[in-house]
C-alpha cells in the first residue's frame, strides 16, 4: 500500500504573483483536499518527508501547466520552503512529513517558477526585469543571480544512465534556443575523459549539488560521484574511528546558505552496496568499490562522505562562521572568544591570528 498525506495547499501572495505571470492557472482550489503519495515519486522508497511532499507539488503543477497549454510549453517549478499555514517556521526537508503533519494539515508553499517560452526568451518575467530598454549584460546578471550555482561550484548533472559530477564553468549561457542554465566540466574517468556538458534545467532532476548524500535515496549519487581510488592509492584520511565530525549536508531550506551536521567517524573506507558497473553512450566502466568515510549522525542515521575534503567534512568545532551558498571556503577569517580573530585553513587544520581586516580574506 502507497505510503501517503492529504494535505491543504496553499501559495505565498508572491508564488500566486509569479504563477500569474507566467500564465499559470492551479487546476485546483485553495481549500481542496491534495493527497500527496508516494507512488507520484518515480524509484521512492520508504517514509515520504518534506522535500517528497515539495516534489509532489512541483510534479502537480508542472503536469497542470503542460495539460494548460496541450504540450505546446512547459515549466520548472522548485518549491522553497515549506511551513505549516500561520507558522513561520520553516518544515525541515529531511524529516518524516508524518512527524511534522496530519491528515488535514493546511500547509504554505514559498516557490520559484519559470515556463520554458519565458526562460527561452532570456528573461523571466518573475524577476521583474523588463528586456525593453535594459542592456543585455544587465539582464543576464539577474538571471545569474537567480541561479542555485555560480560559477566554480560543484555539482553532479544528470546524463540518463548515470550522472556525472564536475565543477560549472558557465552560468546563463546563450545558444540558439535561448539561455542554458549551466555548463559544466565533467570529471575525467577511466574510459571517460573530461568534457563540458549543458544542463538544460535548474532543478534537482538536472543538476544536484555536491555534498554527503544519504546512503539509500541517493546511493547513485555516492557512487557517480565517489572518486575511483583502488589499494596503496588511497591518501591517509585526517580523521580516525570514532572522531567527531560535521558534514555538509543539503542547504538549510531557511536562508539556502551552507548545513553542516554533527557526527561520527563510523568507518574508514566502506565497502560500497550493489553493482559497480556503468555504461554511458557506448562506453563502460566501474564505479569506486570505497569511500572515504561512513559518518553516524549525531541525530540518527548516517551518510557516507565520498572524499576527505574540508568542502564535505570538517572536524567539530570547524563548521564555518561565516556560511555561503556555494562551495564552501577553504580559508576563513573566524573570531575568537577573547574578541580576537585568526585565520584557518579547513583543509590543513592550520591557525595563525589575523591582524589585518576581513577584506584581506582571501579563498584558495
Amino acid at each position: 500500500m502507497a505510503l501517503s498525506i492529504s494535505l491543504r495547499v496553499h501559495f505565498i501572495d508572491e508564488t500566486l504573483a509569479a504563477f500569474d505571470r507566467q500564465g499559470i492557472e492551479l487546476p485546483w482550489p485553495e481549500d481542496e483536499m491534495l493527497e500527496m503519495c508516494s507512488d507520484d515519486l518515480e524509484g521512492h522508497r520508504g517514509l515520504l518527508n518534506i522535500e517528497d511532499l515539495a516534489m509532489c507539488i512541483e510534479r502537480r503543477v508542472e503536469r497542470a501547466f503542460a495539460l494548460q497549454t496541450e504540450g505546446q510549453d512547459s515549466a520548472k517549478v522548485r518549491v522553497l520552503a515549506t511551513r505549516k499555514r500561520g507558522d513561520q517556521q520553516i518544515l525541515d526537508w529531511e524529516q518524516p512529513a508524518s512527524q511534522l503533519l496530519e491528515n488535514g494539515d493546511s500547509i504554505s508553499i514559498e516557490c520559484n517558477v519559470m515556463t520554458r517560452s519565458n526562460f527561452r526568451k532570456g528573461k523571466g518575467k518573475g524577476t521583474k526585469v523588463k528586456g525593453k530598454g535594459k542592456d543585455p549584460e544587465e539582464i543576464l546578471k539577474i538571471i545569474r543571480k537567480s541561479l542555485r550555482f555560480a560559477l566554480n561550484d560543484r555539482v553532479l548533472c544528470n546524463c540518463g544512465p548515470r550522472w556525472l559530477s564536475g565543477h560549472i564553468v558557465g552560468t546563463a549561457v546563450p545558444n540558439e534556443e535561448g539561455l542554458l542554465p549551466y555548463l559544466v566540466k565533467t570529471d575525467p574517468l577511466p574510459g571517460l575523459p573530461s568534457g563540458t556538458i549543458s544542463v538544460p534545467g535548474d532543478d534537482d532532476e538536472c543538476c544536484i549539488q555536491e555534498v554527503c548524500f544519504h546512503p539509500e535515496k541517493q546511493l547513485n549519487l555516492v557512487k557517480a560521484i565517489a572518486p575511483i581510488l583502488a589499494g596503496a592509492t588511497r591518501p591517509k584520511l585526517r580523521f580516525s574511528l570514532g572522531d567527531s565530525v560535521v558534514c555538509r549536508v543539503r542547504n538549510d531550506a531557511a536562508d539556502g546558505l551552507e548545513r553542516w551536521v554533527d557526527g561520527t567517524v563510523g568507518a574508514e573506507w566502506p565497502q560500497l552496496p550493489g553493482s559497480r558497473q556503468w555504461e554511458l553512450n557506448g562506453m563502460c566502466g566501474e564505479y569506486s568499490a570505497a569511500v572515504a568515510y561512513q559518518v553516524d549522525l549525531t541525530l540518527g542515521g548516517w551518510v557516507y562522505c565520498h572524499k576527505d575534503h574540508h568542502t564535505l567534512i570538517r572536524r567539530k568545532g570547524w563548521e564555518p562562521q561565516q556560511r555561503v551558498k556555494g562551495i564552501s571556503t577553504r580559508l576563513e577569517v573566524r573570531k575568537l572568544e577573547d574578541g580576537g580573530k585568526e585565520k584557518v585553513d579547513h583543509q590543513t587544520e592550520r591557525r595563525k591570528p589575523f591582524l589585518g581586516d576581513d577584506s584581506e580574506d582571501t579563498d584558495e
